[in-house]
């Protein structure tokens, strides 16, 4: 089987399963459809799935040829992408959990993972910074100006970490006053053009602890439309820190945008 057909043959197994999104790309100066398509997750040899897409219908009558695309030619981007995997357990101190995610498609340097957390009744402060209940992830403090789980300098040291995912959260058992801690997750692929951040397969997981100290494992499932909302709404009033790392600064007022 070719390089197209199988590409071809993929996409059309994904897409069969997960209406996929389509991310609109405007190719600038200098970009090949071949480094367009590895960006957003496919192999280099796919990039016919790509421009021979019905989406890129009207592109391919204009242009006729990919190599005769322009700078503001608009590219539609089919992200079939999903998690394939996840996994739960209690993390070695029994204090908390360790969750594991893992998604299909390449690298793809414009795919990141996008977490955002309810706190529940155990919210840490940090100094110089408030300590609301939800939040994107990582807040205490952040890592970056940026609304994403991994840093850039992380990613450039582990690129596998684009497509694979860990977190290891914990808690102190609360007061009976208090009552159960229940921290929740809800975590997506980012796709990324520009400062637009679209958010996929949007997971919930997490765990609950009782005053005598019990973890509860909650395994990830697909989220709600309700919480997909949520999820949005804690992005689009989200906080990193700017480059004094002591600043909080909101992902909105630098320009970023959140969609489903």
């Amino acid at each position: 089987m070719t390089g197209a057909l199988l590409g071809a043959s993929l996409l059309a197994n994904i897409a069969s399963a997960h209406p996929p999104h389509y991310e609109e790309v405007v190719i600038g100066r200098g970009d090949t459809l071949s480094e367009l398509a590895c960006a957003y997750g496919y192999a280099a040899s796919h990039w016919r799935a790509v421009w021979r897409d019905p989406k890129n219908r009207a592109l391919r009558i204009k242009r006729r040829r990919p190599d005769y695309v322009r700078p503001g030619d608009e590219l539609h981007v089919r992200i079939p992408w999903r998690i394939r995997s996840t996994a739960l357990e209690l993390n070695a101190s029994k204090r908390g959990v360790r969750f594991t995610a893992a998604r299909d498609g390449h690298q793809g340097s414009q795919l990141q993972w996008v977490q955002t957390v309810d706190r529940s009744n155990q919210p840490i402060k940090y100094p110089g910074f408030d300590a609301p209940r939800l939040v994107v992830d990582p807040s205490s403090p952040p890592d970056d100006g940026q609304p994403f789980y991994y840093t850039h300098d992380e990613l450039l040291k582990e690129p596998a970490l684009r497509q694979k995912f860990s977190d290891a959260p914990a808690r102190h058992a609360p007061s009976k006053a208090m009552g159960t801690t229940k921290w929740r997750a809800l975590l997506s692929i980012g796709v990324v053009t520009g400062k637009r951040v679209t958010v996929l397969d949007t997971h919930s997981w997490g765990f609950n602890k009782d005053p005598d100290g019990q973890v509860i494992k909650i395994p990830a499932r697909r989220a709600t439309p309700e919480e997909i909302k949520a999820h949005l709404d804690i992005l689009r009033e989200g906080f990193g820190v700017g480059g004094d790392k002591r600043t909080p600064i909101h992902f909105k007022d630098e320009g970023w945008t959140f969609r489903q």
